[in-house]
């Protein structure tokens, strides 16, 4: 599949058209239809809570996706959300942090 997946932002999960802080909830449907309006949509998106607040203080990178809207099982909601509108999901891993 990367081989078709020509639009893929690299985008931080607490992005304001992803993400809605008043409710708690992220906002798939939101994010999706502004960038189908902007430029016709994407494939693929690399969602990167670490980014940029890894080394900033102790927590590590599973830390971050711990403390997600929601923990561990938000990640998973918002990943399926992603995957029923045929938007594939990569997540990143960073070898060198073992936290």
């Amino acid at each position: 599949w990367t081989q078709t997946s020509w639009m893929q932002p690299q985008m931080h999960p607490y992005d304001r058209s992803f993400y809605d802080p008043t409710s708690g909830e992220y906002t798939v449907g939101r994010y999706l239809a502004d960038l189908r309006a902007r430029y016709g949509g994407i494939d693929s998106l690399l969602l990167w809570p670490t980014y940029t607040n890894i080394g900033i203080d102790d927590r590590n990178q599973f830390d971050y996706f711990r403390t997600m809207p929601g923990g561990l099982e938000g990640v998973r909601r918002v990943t399926a959300e992603l995957h029923a509108e045929g938007v594939k999901v990569m997540w990143p891993y960073n070898p060198w942090d073992t936290g």
